[in-house]
């Protein structure tokens, strides 16, 4: 007999792995409950039903030793770790790269490299300085999309 929850995954995993038909989303932060709509289009009402479950009457607490703080409830965010969580980050940020197009980018996960170019026919000093404008335009990006998403920027 297959277990249920087994195959509600395998299909959720296949749902989220073909969200890249998902139409260009406007700079602005993406409520969990309007994903849920549109995922609902595509996904089989039980995996709907289990991703409602992740994302609805969440609670934390933090334990350090023996003492444990009282239960908060979580009001945003989804469960650290689950697919369910990297696959809304990644629609969360799908402009970022696009953004910063002039730059070579690479995104892991919520990691975020930009490799900036010198150039070989300029002086020392002048690259420097053309390097700290592309960094300091690049970091100007960053800074406006981290905004506009309301996504704050760890250093």
């Amino acid at each position: 007999m297959p277990n249920m929850s087994n195959e509600i995954h395998k299909q959720a995993i296949e749902i989220f792995e073909n969200l890249t038909h998902m139409p260009q989303m406007p700079l602005k932060a993406i409520k969990y409950d309007e994903v849920l709509r549109e995922w609902l289009k595509f996904a089989p009402k039980k995996a709907y039903d289990s991703a409602g479950t992740w994302l609805q009457n969440r609670q934390l607490f933090i334990s350090y030793g023996d003492a444990n703080s009282r239960n908060i409830k979580m009001e945003v965010g989804a469960p650290q770790g689950s697919v369910l969580a990297a696959t809304l980050f990644r629609i969360h940020v799908h402009l970022l790269p696009k953004l910063l197009s002039r730059f070579n980018t690479h995104m892991f996960a919520d990691d975020l490299a930009i490799t900036i170019t010198g150039s070989l026919e300029k002086r020392f000093s002048h690259n420097i300085k053309d390097i700290e404008q592309q960094a300091d335009f690049a970091m100007k990006q960053l800074e406006k999309f981290s905004e506009d998403v309301i996504l704050p920027v760890n250093g």
